[in-house]
């Protein structure tokens, strides 16, 4: 179990309740750019208040990375070595639909998720956020950040593409092929991670250099950035460098307690 658990139990509860207020008005949208910007500002502020256990690097981009994903997460296993997970998030409509998720094709989202993953020894998950609505019935509160592995995701997508009658993706289809699970369970579940156990990693093995910058609060960090953003040239190249080598535009690395090495 880590640090992590409950805070990310907690922040799944009020995303959920949400999303569930805000689609009580008809034509209100949610964004899943701005939910994933609160997931991390979450994960940065409980780690300032916990010992530093956690660090975030991340660059700003207008453009989504190439290789789908947009955070890259890295958990410390309790015998050392770091479980890479790659996630790509989307937040349901108002009617309980991923329509943010294509329909099966060889060029879909997924397909670059699960191939990006497969050469960074990572686990690709599906990201969703979540609330009440017609085609959510089967879900609670802890499902207001769910996780799904993105091969499941791409097999379920196959299947549909057959039947003309169901080919959109509701959080409910996904509920009963039972292919969700709570994002906490990242963090909470003792044992076997909840998508099993790929090839670890090292701390000297995770990238956290160009064109990263670390998120910290301090007037140092403002000064770095000030001084990088006076030359819009070169920020459009470190895009430009960090979307063809298929970096997320966030890092998150999660610690075991006792702080980082």
């Amino acid at each position: 179990m880590n640090n992590y658990c409950e805070p990310s139990r907690e922040l799944s509860w009020r995303i959920w309740n949400y999303i569930s207020r805000v689609y009580q008005y008809s034509g209100m949208r949610v964004s899943e750019v701005g939910l994933t910007n609160h997931l991390v500002f979450d994960i940065v502020d409980f780690s300032s208040r916990n010992n530093d256990i956690v660090e975030v690097f991340a660059w700003h981009s207008e453009k989504e990375s190439i290789q789908g994903a947009d955070i890259d997460l890295f958990i410390e296993q309790p015998g050392g070595g770091f479980q890479f997970y790659m996630l790509q998030a989307k937040v349901m409509n108002q009617k309980g639909r991923y329509s943010g998720i294509a329909r099966w094709n060889t060029y879909a989202q997924y397909y670059k998720l699960i191939r990006a993953a497969g050469h960074k020894n990572a686990i690709p998950l599906y990201l969703l956020y979540n609330g009440a609505t017609e085609r959510s019935q089967l879900g609670a509160v802890e499902y207001g950040m769910a996780i799904a592995h993105a091969r499941s995701i791409c097999d379920f997508r196959k299947r549909q593409y057959d039947d003309d009658d169901n080919r959109k993706l509701f959080f409910d289809l996904l509920m009963q092929e039972a292919l969700l699970k709570p994002f906490s369970d990242l963090f909470c579940q003792k044992g076997a991670p909840p998508f099993g156990t790929g090839p670890l990693l090292n701390l000297k093995e995770i990238h956290r250099g160009f064109p990263y910058r670390k998120v910290e609060n301090s007037k140092r960090a403002e000064r770095q950035q000030q001084q990088s953003e006076e030359n819009e040239k070169e920020l459009q190249e470190q895009e430009d460098s960090a979307n063809r080598k298929g970096l997320a535009p966030c890092r998150i690395i999660i610690y075991q307690e006792g702080g980082n090495g």
